[in-house]
């Protein structure tokens, strides 16, 4: 990993997230979990490696494979700088953070668009992310077509009032059960962030055919410890829709916070 990348740096920080752990349980071995429950210890720690790997890895083939996203650190650099006072409005005055997606995945969100270049998006799970999106259809010299969906009309209300509040179009905002009724083809990138993880579950397979041959789609909460069942059964149904699967741990897992996304492109 040549120094500095995300993925260089996301691998130091779970390196020093070990370090702490075992220093605790030498330093204190009749206060540390660890000490008292070692193999549980011992099996997360492996788990914690094992996804730090892949996530590494995965950054380096997601570049390999998509010459569009060689510049993808930059870029998501740069979508942090932009977005993070409004995001950081959002979760204040909006929604709770742990609800919205996380300031990485709108980085990696706003990068994608601008490297890929999509025409049609599909925004399943509307907030934050609603508003990434037509920031970026804002900006860009060509038309863009955003559809966002949620299965709480509510909330749906909530968003459409966010972004008129920025000066952005609501327009095309639809219940899931209303867009599941119309036939809207397929779209170059899908975000499926919809509802909490038995809504996830539910509605994957169908979010999945969605995505057209060559298009991507970005998976929030793989690795959510609220939503454990969540990430290997996105593992599972990526590889069984012939899509292939990246981690983007090294790119959106948040401080302090398990989660992160994935990437599948659609072969």
């Amino acid at each position: 990993m040549k120094r500095g990348t995300a993925a260089r740096r996301a691998v130091l920080r779970d390196l020093e997230h070990i370090g702490l752990r075992l220093r605790e349980v030498f330093r204190h071995p009749s206060q540390s979990p660890a000490a008292r429950h070692p193999v549980h210890a011992a099996h997360r720690l492996l788990g914690l490696l094992k996804a730090s790997a892949e996530g590494a890895r995965d950054t380096r083939r997601l570049k390999r494979d998509f010459p569009a996203l060689a510049d993808l650190d930059g870029s998501v650099g740069k979508a942090v700088r932009e977005l993070e006072a409004t995001y950081q409005e959002y979760v204040t005055m909006i929604s709770r953070w742990d609800w919205a997606i996380s300031l990485e995945l709108a980085a990696v969100l706003m990068a994608c668009c601008r490297l890929l270049r999509p025409t049609r998006i599909l925004d399943a799970g509307s907030g934050y992310s609603s508003y990434v999106l037509r920031r970026y259809g804002a900006e860009a010299l060509r038309p863009i077509h955003v559809t966002s969906v949620d299965d709480d009309p509510e909330w749906l209300e909530e968003t459409r009032g966010y972004l008129m509040r920025q000066g952005l179009s609501a327009n095309d905002t639809l219940t899931w059960d209303e867009f599941k009724g119309q036939d809207r083809g397929e779209f170059d990138l899908v975000l499926h962030d919809l509802g909490h993880e038995n809504e996830r579950l539910r509605t994957l397979s169908d979010v999945l055919t969605l995505v057209r041959p060559g298009g991507a789609v970005l998976l929030d909460d793989v690795g959510n410890p609220h939503m454990e069942r969540y990430g290997p059964y996105a593992r599972r149904m990526l590889s069984a829709r012939r899509f292939r699967a990246y981690s983007l741990r090294a790119l959106t897992r948040e401080r302090g916070y398990s989660r992160y996304a994935m990437l599948g492109v659609r072969l």
